[in-house]
């Protein structure tokens, strides 16, 4: 891929002419980086230096796809509570810059997003990007992209209208705000970006102006180098303890297993755990229950190595990265008809779909595949040639540059 120049060929006329080397198409991408992984210890806050943060692998392995173009430079913009003064990094060749949050936590998004919008958006102009790609219109990084107009597009990850039924800690003021933000988000941006064809269709029924392209998320390869064994009754679970990701219903479909030899591992922190702990204690499955934390990523291939399959028993979710990362490791899925997820299992190819909240077909499906690890070698291995193509970090990398440059002409020919 290095060096091809043919997609942006068209743009070099007008203000799209750069001056730095060869390279003349200049994309700032604001999505909430985990400081810690692209800054030195001395320059991360005491206090998150150890403290576990989201591994944003989608971004980071796009960033890497796209940093092989020569026609591109790219430069990833994240606002972190982890740094006191901004700071530049860099991971992987592709350097970041990292800008401090100082506005405390509980007010959350009452201020409008306009510390992030100010502070982030001063550096965002300072490097002079003909795009800015905001990642998530619930967050502060789709806001700050919107804020840029016809320059800035977004990448639909958690949909706020979709999960808003679903926030039992969130204020109705606050869910009210949110939606606000998500609404003007997506009224000002020049495109937007969804992995599955369930957000496509959420934009068409908002009647989003802007162009729209479905590309999957970039898949992180380690996962690929996970061996798998199906050598344990065990079922991962894995995500934010929460009511929206539904590990409530993982554990009852435990307790309506038949095989008592089946263990459940939650992989992940939140705050449910202790109502699920009680919930299991209370079904008689709390020595068949493993409350995992945060586990790192070569702790989590080691536990996907020897896992029968993935339960994704969310009540709404767009796209979830870890059904990726479970497919590239070779296990099959149990996901529910829920928002995007049936866009990415193949019903009996390489997982089962459940209905939200059918605990008991869940159980059902979750003592099939424990009884038989052959099954789950055979959907394994469909799920793992499945996104070794469909979610290769430089297929969705060249989509995601294809797209950049149709946003670009539209931009310039409506001028």
């Amino acid at each position: 891929m290095s060096g091809q120049r043919t997609g942006f060929a068209f743009l070099l006329t007008g203000p799209i002419i750069m001056t730095s080397g060869n390279k003349f198409i200049r994309i700032a991408l604001v999505a909430s980086y985990p400081a810690q992984s692209v800054l030195s210890a001395d320059l991360i806050k005491p206090g998150h230096r150890t403290r576990p943060t989201h591994p944003l692998s989608w971004v980071r392995s796009l960033a890497a796809g796209l940093r092989q173009f020569d026609d591109l430079e790219i430069r990833v913009f994240t606002y972190s509570r982890a740094v006191w003064r901004t700071c530049a990094g860099e991971e992987n060749g592709v350097p970041f810059t990292v800008v401090p949050q100082y506005e405390p936590a509980r007010l959350k998004c009452f201020h409008l997003y306009l510390p992030a919008r100010l502070m982030v958006g001063m550096h965002i102009r300072r490097y002079k990007p003909h795009l800015v790609h905001g990642f998530g219109t619930e967050t502060c990084n789709g806001v700050i992209a919107s804020d840029f107009g016809r320059r800035g597009i977004v990448m639909i990850q958690g949909i706020h209208e979709k999960l808003a039924p679903y926030y039992d800690r969130m204020s109705r003021v606050e869910c009210g705000i949110r939606g606000f933000l998500e609404s003007q988000a997506l009224r000002r941006v020049a495109g937007a970006i969804v992995e599955t064809a369930y957000g496509a269709r959420w934009l068409e029924q908002r009647q989003f102006m802007g162009k729209v392209a479905v590309i999957p998320h970039a898949v992180n390869p380690e996962f690929f180098k996970v061996k798998p064994q199906y050598s344990t009754p065990e079922i991962l679970c894995i995500g934010t303890l929460s009511q929206i990701k539904g590990q409530d219903s993982a554990i009852r479909a435990l307790a309506a297993t038949r095989d008592p030899t089946i263990r459940l591992a939650l992989i992940g922190y939140g705050p449910t755990r202790q109502p699920l702990e009680k919930m299991a204690r209370d079904l008689g499955v709390a020595a068949r229950v493993e409350f995992c934390g945060f586990l790192s990523r070569p702790a989590l291939m080691e536990r996907m190595k020897t896992a029968r399959a993935l339960a994704m028993l969310s009540r709404m979710d767009s796209s979830p990265n870890v059904i990726t990362e479970a497919h590239a490791a070779g296990l099959p899925v149990i996901g529910t008809r829920a928002g995007g997820i049936p866009d990415m299992i193949e019903e009996g190819h390489d997982g089962f779909l459940v209905d939200v909240d059918d605990f008991r077909d869940a159980a059902e499906k979750m003592d099939l595949l424990v009884a038989h690890p052959s099954l789950c070698r055979e959907m394994g291995e469909k799920g793992r040639e499945k996104v070794r193509t469909l979610n290769d970090p430089g297929r969705v990398a060249i989509l995601h540059r294809e797209f950049y440059a149709a946003v670009l002409h539209n931009s310039l020919t409506s001028q």
